[in-house]
């Protein structure tokens, strides 16, 4: 393509300088034969590229620029009336300017052919006196005469040793750029297509997990569904022999007034049995409740009304314990929640703080609230017997797990109020430590 474009240019100048040597000096014999080898030339190269023979073409192009060159200087000088001194120094530069072609249109690697090219130049500037001489028309044959002119040859051919090899250098570089660039764009092109093959991979990969997820999903809600119609049909035929064994024990013991006594007190251990069975059921019927009314129609809650109506059930324990009760909170806007969840939370709280007070000394319990943007913080501390929460901590909300064993209860108040809040959107801590009481802080979201 470079060598096609530029013949081209090439042609056209020689066409321009056709026309300017035919209104300067006129149709002689110099300018029928610049245009016959012009034309002659130009047919060649461009028919050889057409044939396919590029590498003969471009030498034949590089010869023939520095050839056609060196050949109109000789043939202007015999068509010439007078020759000027400046005639012998110009050409040169000509000449050696169409070193430029060869460097361009081959690499640097193509060593033998890159000479081949540049020979044309190199010999046309070594035998340039030579040949004029040879003609008749050499410096000295037409009259001149200068003491440094036989330097001229030399000084030209260390300029065109010069120029030959800063260009072959350069190009060179060029070329090492070029290779360098290739095989990084190869690189990068070969590391693309590995990423589009991966990120098909991991496309493929999430698809099949997701529906893995889905797949396992479904089997999850249909094992939960069927595990809480097992849980409901248990509670509801267990509670029904329950009942029925502890109406037989009624009637055994109103029908039967002269039983002996141990007979009574292994009615009374059935019964008792019974009873904590009986209880049993029911507690897990309500944490069945709670995680299955989670999704109920939430309304406005006052939650200092809640806490006084607790404090209004709980009205015997409070006075019976000789407590020192004290409440504070500021002006607490009504919040978007379960009023059932509030009542419950509030309730084993506050009568967990009245129950577990130390032995023989004073009592206190402090409810505190506050209102942020986003929750009601509510704490309810007591000087109580206190936990070990290092040691019991992970066992404080888990069912029927008991950290005190001298007050009643069933271990069943603090899982279903853990649920409570949880279900509610909120949170529930705990600071605690033997002796010193303890402090329960619920976060209960706003809306």
């Amino acid at each position: 393509m470079i060598s096609n474009r530029m013949i081209t240019v090439i042609f056209i100048l020689n066409i321009v300088l056709y026309l300017f040597i035919i209104f300067t000096i006129g149709n002689g014999p110099f300018a029928k034969m610049m245009i016959i080898g012009n034309f002659a030339s130009y047919t060649l190269i461009l028919g050889l590229t057409h044939l396919g023979f590029n590498v003969l073409a471009r030498i034949l192009f590089s010869l023939m620029v520095s050839v056609f060159t060196f050949s109109t200087t000789i043939l202007s000088k015999i068509d010439a009336a007078q020759v000027w001194d400046d005639h012998f120094y110009s050409p040169r530069i000509y000449i050696t300017m169409t070193a430029i072609i060869p460097i361009l249109i081959f690499s640097s690697r193509n060593r033998k052919v890159l000479a081949i090219g540049l020979s044309g130049s190199f010999l046309s500037l070594l035998f340039f006196d030579p040949i004029h001489n040879y003609f008749g028309v050499g410096y000295y044959q037409s009259g001149h005469y200068s003491e440094s002119y036989p330097f001229v040859s030399v000084v030209t051919m260390a300029c065109y040793l010069i120029v030959v090899i800063s260009l072959i250098g350069y190009r060179r570089v060029i070329e090492k750029y070029e290779k360098e660039q290739a095989e990084t764009a190869e690189a990068l092109e070969e590391k693309n297509i590995i990423i589009v093959e991966q990120k098909g991979r991991l496309e493929l990969s999430n698809d099949e997990l997701n529906e893995e997820l889905l797949s396992k999903n479904k089997e999850l809600l249909k094992s939960l569904s069927e595990l809480r119609q097992f849980s409901y049909t248990l509670s509801h035929n267990l509670r029904s022999p329950v009942a029925s064994l502890l109406g037989l024990t009624n009637i055994i013991q109103l029908e039967n007034a002269k039983i002996d006594e141990e007979t009574k007190e292994i009615l009374h251990l059935i019964k008792k049995s019974s009873k904590e069975l009986d209880e049993t059921i029911s507690d897990l019927g309500n944490l069945l409740e709670i995680k299955d009314e989670i999704g109920q129609i939430k309304e406005a809650v006052n939650v200092a009304e809640e806490i006084n109506k607790v404090m209004v059930i709980l009205d015997d324990e409070i006075a019976e314990s000789t407590v020192d009760l004290s409440k504070k909170s500021k002006k607490i806007v009504p919040i978007n929640s379960v009023p059932a969840y509030v009542h419950s939370i509030l309730y084993n709280l506050i009568s967990n703080a009245l129950k577990f007070k130390t032995p023989g000394g004073e009592h206190s319990v402090k409810i505190n609230m506050d209102q942020d943007e986003q929750n009601v913080i509510i704490s309810i501390a007591d000087n109580g017997i206190g936990m070990d929460l290092e040691k019991y901590g992970d066992q404080l909300f888990k069912m029927y797990k008991r950290l005190n064993v001298h007050t009643s209860g069933k271990g069943l108040g603090l899982y279903i109020t853990y649920y409570q809040v949880e279900a509610l959107g909120g949170s529930i801590e705990v600071s605690s430590s033997p002796g010193k009481g303890a402090t329960f802080i619920v976060k209960l979201p706003n809306n």
